[in-house]
């Protein structure tokens, strides 16, 4: 099983969010990669050569990468597509 990080980004995104039901769907989902790291239909590598991966929560993405060597999940940024590409 990986142990999760959180950017700085990421533990401020999550702490400002107002909707609770969506703070938890989003914590569900970075969890759940603690098991499943690439849960099949849900996550893409964001460029071929790039070892930055994605998942979709609702409008929301969670940009992440593996550390296979210390088994951690680092999760670099959390936002709105339209933000988090930027």
């Amino acid at each position: 099983m990986y142990n999760i990080e959180l950017s700085k980004q990421s533990d401020k995104f999550l702490n400002n969010i107002k909707d609770k039901k969506l703070q938890e769907r989003i914590l569900k989902s970075i969890f759940n990669l603690k098991i499943n790291p690439k849960p099949k239909g849900n996550f893409k590598y964001l460029k071929p050569d790039n070892e930055n991966l994605r998942i979709r929560v609702g409008i929301y993405r969670i940009i992440y990468t593996i550390k296979e060597d210390k088994l951690v999940i680092l999760i670099i940024k959390i936002d709105k597509r339209s933000k988090v590409y930027n």
